[in-house]
């Protein structure tokens, strides 16, 4: 059985662990699939080639695309090329008091790079074309970039995943609701994702569970990756019927974000400074 996760962040962006801290916290829980998606960086096989040369974790190269690595005790973990990319709402979208300018979407496994703060349109496309896996984050979330239904409906098409994010729990769980029969509606696959962003919450209770074609992904990762998702052939664990589980994810998340979001926005307003992005 292979679990997997789609939506991670390291230190090289907005994470709270090393992208090497973040494998060994999935060597430790017995993933076999992880990708590494931090916001509006082109994640690089040499680079982390690079950064594991002197820990006890080999690297396998498969793809420009993803890698094999292999534990001391002989365990091994496929990193697939992600990326969080930001980009630009429409001009002539309709928007709420709480909608951003921006909007997040993930691409997995594309060839070469894909550019920041274009049109989300351009950026799907681009996505495509580079043979990448294309996932809805937190859709329906505004304050956390998401698309929305709106963009949902008119990209459908093209979307390849909608997710269900681990960060919404308790009181956000609402929107995980709705990008659930949004899902269904519009006959899109419903994947899980933990968005995990602080210490204590790492592949907690958001992620995804396989038995397809093991040697499949050992092999060509992005191809297994590609027909799980079309054929559906997984099941989701949501965390939501596990207490402990739900209160580590909302009390963790709330403490990493009041520091790493708030009090640095509190800093800047007292200073006089207006930017908010």
């Amino acid at each position: 059985m292979v679990k997997f996760t789609l939506h991670n962040h390291s230190l090289e962006t907005d994470g709270g662990l090393s992208p090497l801290e973040l494998i060994a916290a999935a060597d430790r829980k017995d993933f076999g699939l992880i990708s590494i998606t931090d916001h509006d960086k082109n994640l690089s096989m040499d680079y982390l080639d690079e950064l594991l040369a002197e820990s006890p974790y080999t690297f396998h190269y498969l793809s420009d695309e993803a890698c094999l690595i292999e534990g001391p005790n002989k365990s091994r973990i496929v990193v697939l090329k992600g990326n969080e990319i930001t980009t630009m709402r429409s001009k002539d979208e309709g928007k709420s008091f709480l909608s951003s300018p921006y909007i997040h979407v993930l691409g997995i496994g594309y060839k070469g790079e894909v550019e920041s703060y274009k049109t989300l349109e351009d950026t799907i496309k681009e996505i495509k074309e580079k043979d990448g896996i294309v996932i809805a984050p937190h859709p329906v979330a505004p304050f956390f970039w998401g698309m929305g239904e709106d963009n949902l409906r008119r990209f459908k098409d093209d979307i390849d995943a909608i997710e269900l994010n681990g960060l919404l729990v308790y009181f956000w769980r609402p929107f995980n609701q709705k990008a659930k029969k949004l899902a269904k509606e519009l006959d899109k696959p419903l994947i899980c994702g933990g968005d995990s962003h602080f210490k204590g919450t790492y592949l907690e209770g958001f992620y995804n569970i396989s038995d397809y074609k093991p040697k499949l992904l050992l092999e060509n990762p992005l191809d297994w990756l590609k027909q799980v998702i079309e054929n559906k052939e997984y099941k989701l664990v949501d965390g939501y019927d596990n207490k402990k589980v739900k209160k580590k994810i909302f009390w963790g998340s709330s403490k990493g974000f009041f520091s790493a979001r708030v009090k640095p926005l509190l800093k800047r307003m007292f200073k006089g400074e207006t930017r908010v992005y």
